[in-house]
């Protein structure tokens, strides 16, 4: 009915307005700037300029510890959002090299080079004394994991050990009352060893959840299968691996995060979408009109979710993802636009024809989106990288399309209906024959 149809309209006029506007427009606040949910997506480094570190492998410098040692890594930069790094050794396995990209929106360089930074801690230890003769349990033989879990309201960060680990560790604890924690050589901390009975982990107290999740980072980093030099790290900008030249690597650039390769592929991008666009209206008219609203509640959609996950960094093949993505949604609407065009072929009115298309439509879009969700959330747990942000951005699509196939599309033609009242006209003449 109309005054429901004007309720519903007035409702996601206010909802899309203002979630675009936070989406897609950069706003300044006195002296704070929003840099909008858009603004704030992460690109890789073979779309715009980024960081790069060089560690003295110390040792462990095999070609299969090295591996490890990378895979370690990957896991840790990606958990701060840099999915896309490149870890690889250069100098004959002497050297080890982490490349990242340059932080967008609230991250700032400071941050991509203290996660640098952070990676060549040096080696973890636990040490009976601070002499030179202290029993020694190093991080890379001896341990096999560490978790942060909140015991009784208190932050724990436990240190667990494989099976010698537990042996190296009741040994310590037979040595001495007090064991020294270090990193690199240089003390951290220390503890009273008097009391242990249990020997399968180490807990730690700390007095935030932040700071214990710095200590578990460094842990892991300082217990890789190789020993990084801690006083030896180069740290230094690059220009973007497929960019305009070694020239941009000055952050101070504006070519430095707006690469001429982010520009092509980003206007690939959108030529694709002006194209879909304009075919649904070419097409089927009014419902391709009402697709451009659809398309704006997909777009605001996509862009909070890229934002919000923060193992998404877009890359080329991030960006190939959402075109994917994009024609996925796009099919099941066609499914659901040609299946009103058929029943009206056979002679049904405007209103049968949305009813009995709705029902025929709608098991095979949810059937398609359901399965594509579920190989894409497998992919998305079991690898890593750019294939991980890839399957994120499909699964996020195939949600998309599911909840555009089960209602919201449906809903805008029901509200035009609403006014329409079954004319035939607005839809033009089947076929999209005028």
């Amino acid at each position: 009915k109309k005054k429901f149809a004007k309720l519903y309209i007035a409702i996601l006029t206010i909802v899309l307005a203002v979630t675009a506007v936070f989406c897609f427009v950069p706003m300044k606040w006195g002296n704070s700037f929003y840099n909008s949910f858009i603004g704030d997506l992460n690109f890789a480094s073979d779309l715009q300029g980024g960081y790069y570190a060089e560690y003295k492998i110390v040792n462990g410098n095999t070609d299969t510890k090295i591996e490890d040692a990378a895979s370690e890594i990957q896991k840790v930069l990606t958990s701060k959002g840099y999915t896309n790094a490149n870890i690889y050794a250069v100098n004959d396995n002497e050297t080890l090299r982490v490349e990242i990209s340059a932080p967008n929106g609230g991250q700032t360089a400071t941050d991509a080079i203290s996660t640098l930074q952070t990676i060549g801690v040096g080696a973890f230890e636990i040490k009976s004394s601070t002499s030179d003769d202290a029993v020694v349990l190093s991080g890379s033989k001896y341990v096999s994991g560490v978790s942060v879990k909140n015991y009784n309201g208190q932050v724990m960060a436990y240190i667990e050990f494989n099976d010698a680990g537990q042996e190296k560790y009741k040994e310590l604890v037979a040595e001495s009352d007090k064991l020294y924690i270090y990193l690199g050589g240089n003390m951290q901390t220390s503890f009273d060893a008097e009391g242990i009975v249990t020997y399968d982990s180490l807990p730690l107290t700390f007095t935030d959840a932040a700071t214990a999740e710095n200590f578990k980072v460094s842990v892991i980093l300082g217990s890789l299968p190789i020993e990084l030099d801690a006083s030896v790290v180069e740290i230094n900008t690059m220009s973007s691996t497929i960019g305009n030249g070694s020239v941009l690597a000055d952050p101070n650039a504006s070519e430095f995060l707006c690469t001429n390769a982010k520009l092509l592929v980003l206007i690939a991008l959108a030529v694709i979408l002006l194209i879909s666009l304009v075919y649904m209206i070419v097409r089927f008219k009014v419902l391709g009109l009402l697709n451009l609203i659809a398309f704006l509640a997909e777009a605001i959609i996509m862009v909070i979710m890229l934002w919000a996950i923060p193992t998404i960094e877009l890359s080329i093949t991030g960006v190939l993802a959402i075109i994917a993505g994009t024609l996925l949604i796009n099919i099941n609407k066609l499914c659901y636009f040609n299946s009103i065009e058929s029943e009206r072929k056979l002679g049904k009115t405007i209103t049968a024809s949305l009813e009995t298309a709705y029902k025929k439509s709608l098991p095979i879009n949810l059937i398609s989106g359901a399965i594509i969700a579920v190989i894409a959330a497998v992919f998305a747990i079991f690898t890593i990288g750019a294939i991980q942000v890839a399957s994120l951005i499909i699964l996020i699509a195939a949600i998309v399309s599911i909840i555009m196939s089960i209602g919201f599309l449906p809903l805008l033609v029901n509200i035009f209906e609403a006014f329409n009242k079954g004319e035939e006209k607005a839809y033009g003449k089947i076929g999209g024959k005028n």
